[in-house]
């Protein structure tokens, strides 16, 4: 398995997770999407669910529209609770709570176990936002990110190594709402017949067809290791890996894409 599978399988995750994702709820920047339980006490015809329209404006009983570029769930309680006392109430309580978190929206593509839209609730790092897209797909080989995101306008891409991404550094970017990330799915060689574990070995430079059978498991009792061969494209390649174990023979390097198969003794 590759590194990076059992580091993120650990981070998945959730109810730690889900916990931090509601420490200090007030301070979230609400924008358009999102969907707010606002309640004045006392007041039901004040009280309701509403949506944050286009521009970051809520249309509110008695007060029409009101702009919530840049406001926190806090400051927007401050500000509502003003508005009110200014103008119809005396001393106002209001309480505000995020029922929809629509407004920062990422997207999470390729080698992860549940692709899909995140919604960020706080700031969320790279290592954070993949475990909460259910930690890398254990059935494929992850060795890059690939990050889209709008800056002023402008396309822009990043392309993160994943051990710079688990080693928490540089590569453990923050996240920003938009941002489309695609865990690019790695180059695999597969192993079939008669070895413990069929499926897919990663393909790195200098992988040898011994090699990624010991990936596998290595052979079953019964293998006929004198009848291994690799399929590649068209062809059909054949391969002593007995001799080859056995030193007498040289290696043969995979190239992507590979089937490696190892046939079964006939009695």
């Amino acid at each position: 398995m590759h590194p990076a599978v059992s580091i993120l399988l650990c981070l998945a995750w959730p109810a730690g997770l889900a916990r931090a994702q509601e420490v200090d709820a007030s301070a979230y920047v609400v924008g358009t999407g999102d969907l707010l339980d606002i309640r004045v006490f006392n007041e039901p015809d004040l009280s309701g669910t509403f949506r944050v329209h286009d521009g970051d404006v809520l249309a509110l009983p008695l007060l029409g529209e009101v702009g919530v570029a840049g406001l926190t769930v806090s400051s927007l309680d401050d500000t509502l609770t003003r508005l009110y006392g200014e103008r119809y109430l005396v001393r106002p309580d209001v309480t505000i709570q995020v029922t929809e978190y629509g407004s920062r929206a990422v997207q999470v593509l390729g080698a992860v176990g549940k692709p899909g839209v995140v919604y960020l609730q706080r700031p969320t790092r790279m290592l954070e936002l993949l475990a909460l897209a259910g930690g890398l797909n254990a059935e494929k080989a992850a060795r890059e990110i690939h990050v889209q995101r709008t800056v002023d306008g402008a396309s822009q891409s990043i392309v993160l190594k994943m051990d710079e991404v688990l080693a928490g550094g540089e590569g453990n970017i923050e996240i920003r709402a938009g941002d489309v990330v695609n865990v690019a799915e790695g180059l695999l060689v597969y192993v079939s017949g008669q070895v413990e574990k069929t499926g897919t070995v990663p393909f790195r430079e200098g992988l040898t067809v011994s090699r990624a059978v010991a990936e596998a498991g290595g052979p079953k009792t019964y293998a006929n290791l004198r009848e291994t061969y690799i399929l590649r494209g068209g062809e059909r390649l054949k391969v002593n890996l007995k001799r080859i174990l056995a030193g007498r023979a040289e290696d043969v390097l995979l190239q992507p894409g590979d089937q490696v198969v190892v046939e079964q003794r006939v009695f």
